[in-house]
C-alpha cells in the first residue's frame, strides 16, 4: 500500500465532510505497509486518554498496563519528560516491541518543557511504526474532571493549568515528524463518523473491524472512584 497515497485519500475523505466539524486533525499517517504497530495514547491528564485505551482494548490490541481502572502502567505514567530520563525506558520499549509486535501504552502527560521533545521523538522513533493518538477535551470539562480527583483545589487554577499543558502538547504536534492524530473526545461522544475517521487514520481506510461503541463509557464511575 502506498502510504502517501493512503494519507492523501484519508485527508480528502475527511475534507469532503468539512461542512461539519469532524473533530479530527493529523499531519501524517502511520506506515500501513508494516503489520506491527506501537500505539501511544498521549496528551494531558483528564482529557479522554482512558477512553482511547478502551478503544485499543476493544480492538484486541495488547496493552501494557498495571492499573485496570485507567489502563495505565507506572512505567509510563506521569510527566513524560521524567520517564524519558529513565535509562530503562528505551530498553522497555524495544523489549515490548519484540515480545508483542503490535501493542499500546498510555503516556498521558505529554506536557513537559520543550527541550525534552527531541528525546521523546528519538525514543518513540525506535518502536515499530509509532502511532500516536492524542484525545482533546474542552478545558472546562477537563477542569471539572480534574477537580473530581482533587476536590481541595479551586477549578479556576485547574482550568488554567489545562490550557498551559495544551500549549505544550500543540508545540509537540507541530514540531514532531511522527504520525500524530488529534481527536476530539466530545466529538467521539456525539458524532459516530469521528470514530470512523480515527480508525481510517489508524489502520487505513476500511482496513479494520469496527469495534462498535460499547467501549465508550460516558462518565464511567471507574474513572473517578479511586477507592
Amino acid at each position: 500500500m502506498d502510504t502517501r497515497g493512503s494519507c492523501l485519500k484519508i485527508y480528502l475523505h475527511i475534507r469532503d465532510h468539512m461542512d461539519v466539524n469532524t473533530g479530527i486533525m493529523f499531519r501524517t499517517t502511520p506506515n500501513y505497509e508494516i503489520d506491527d504497530r506501537t500505539f501511544v495514547v498521549a496528551g494531558v491528564p483528564r482529557a479522554g486518554t482512558t477512553s482511547m485505551m478502551r478503544l485499543l482494548e476493544a480492538l484486541d490490541i495488547h496493552i501494557d498496563f498495571d492499573n485496570p481502572r485507567n489502563l495505565e502502567s507506572k512505567k509510563y505514567s506521569g510527566n513524560f519528560s521524567n520517564i524519558c530520563d529513565n535509562p530503562n525506558f528505551p530498553v522497555e520499549l524495544l523489549f515490548n516491541d519484540s515480545k508483542w509486535g503490535t501493542w499500546g501504552f498510555k503516556a498521558h502527560d505529554l506536557s513537559p518543557y520543550h527541550l525534552f521533545y527531541r528525546k521523546i521523538d528519538t525514543y518513540l522513533s525506535m518502536v515499530n511504526n509509532p502511532t500516536i493518538i492524542i484525545p482533546t477535551r474542552d478545558f472546562l470539562s477537563q477542569g471539572i474532571r480534574d477537580q473530581l480527583d482533587n476536590p481541595k483545589y479551586r477549578i479556576e487554577p485547574l482550568m488554567y493549568n489545562a490550557l498551559q499543558k495544551w500549549q505544550k502538547v500543540l508545540e509537540f504536534y507541530i514540531s514532531t515528524h511522527l504520525p500524530v492524530c488529534l481527536v476530539s473526545y466530545e466529538k467521539l461522544l456525539t458524532t459516530p463518523r469521528t470514530l470512523g475517521f480515527l480508525l481510517d487514520w489508524m489502520f487505513g481506510e476500511h482496513s479494520y473491524d469496527h469495534p462498535g461503541f460499547e467501549w465508550l463509557r460516558v462518565d464511567d464511575p471507574r474513572y473517578i472512584d479511586t477507592k
